[in-house]
């Protein structure tokens, strides 16, 4: 089913109107904070079996989660209906409605590295996290081609995002021996590994081939997916680590001879071992070397290699 308003005229958006919706996008993200702080659920942390006030910086992320929250919801609902009804068509100029998703996410990179920054609550991770995704964000604004590629790389990545909110907000109330946690953990590692392990996957190489999309842009596109590749290392510690939890009794898990063994070779493959660079390398060759060199050849060497059919 096609919205033939939108798909007749989908790159007519003025740029004006582009930058004033990022406006009001980062204000109302500012609004969903200043509502968090005074309605949200007071931020409390178990110790000793006794529920108590977190402490600063933990105090304060609490209430912007509930922020990130809205966000990653937002991105999946938008990001839904746009593939339910206009499919991933990477040729295609961007639509009215991606170009709403790419106002909406970047006024949130920008209310929330302002807040971010403002409580003190930055670390290097979201500092990178963060310029990568209004570097990919913020030339969608202002390019006709590669929202649909950007729709997807933010509707996969927030698939996830809600469930990791919960389980950094379950791990600061020290809540990582309930059966909640596990539960967030387990949903959190399912929706990774679908949502980024195979959703990126399957559009990675229609991207790269996608003639419309700038060759810059897939150089932003690209490098950004493969840093999801390499969480999938640290996906499977986690996991790792709240499988005895499953039972009734960790502590008879944790000491038997399978866990003891899985532990050790874990550790020895993760901790100072050639073998993580291996699979980084192995990555970064697959995922990133390989299909930005075919995006070169199909953009500037030979075009016959990508492709400019829309496929409707």
């Amino acid at each position: 089913m096609e919205s033939t308003t939108e798909v007749a005229i989908p790159a007519t958006m003025s740029p004006e109107l582009r930058i004033g919706l990022t406006f009001i996008c980062f204000c109302f993200y500012f609004l969903c904070a200043m509502a968090s702080f005074r309605y949200g659920p007071k931020p409390m942390r178990l110790e000793k079996g006794k529920w108590v006030t977190m402490k600063k910086p933990d105090h304060d992320m609490h209430y912007l989660e509930w922020v990130s929250i809205v966000h990653g919801v937002s991105c999946i609902l938008i990001g839904g209906y746009i593939s339910y009804y206009y499919g991933f068509r990477y040729n295609r100029k961007t639509l009215y409605s991606q170009y709403f998703m790419a106002a909406n996410s970047f006024g949130y990179f920008m209310y929330d590295t302002i807040a971010e920054w403002y409580f003190g609550t930055f670390d290097l991770g979201m500092i990178a996290h963060h310029i990568a995704s209004m570097a990919a964000i913020v030339f969608i604004l202002f390019e006709q081609y590669g929202g649909c590629a950007m729709m997807t790389g933010l509707y996969y990545a927030e698939m996830s995002g809600p469930c990791f909110i919960f389980r950094c907000a379950f791990k600061r109330q020290n809540l990582e021996s309930t059966r909640k946690y596990l539960y967030v953990v387990t949903l959190y590692s399912i929706c990774y590994f679908f949502s980024r392990g195979v959703g990126y996957t399957t559009a990675l190489y229609p991207i790269a081939g996608a003639l419309k999309i700038p060759f810059y842009l897939k150089c932003i596109f690209i490098p950004s997916l493969l840093i999801s590749y390499i969480w999938l290392i640290l996906i499977i510690s986690m996991l790792w680590k709240t499988l005895p939890n499953w039972s009734q009794n960790p502590k008879e898990i944790e000491n038997s001879r399978w866990w003891i063994s899985g532990r050790k070779f874990f550790n020895k493959y993760t901790k100072d071992s050639p073998w993580v660079y291996v699979t980084i390398l192995f990555m970064a060759i697959v995922f990133c070397i390989m299909p930005l060199s075919y995006a070169y050849i199909a953009n500037n060497v030979d075009p016959s290699w990508g492709y400019t059919e829309v496929y409707e």
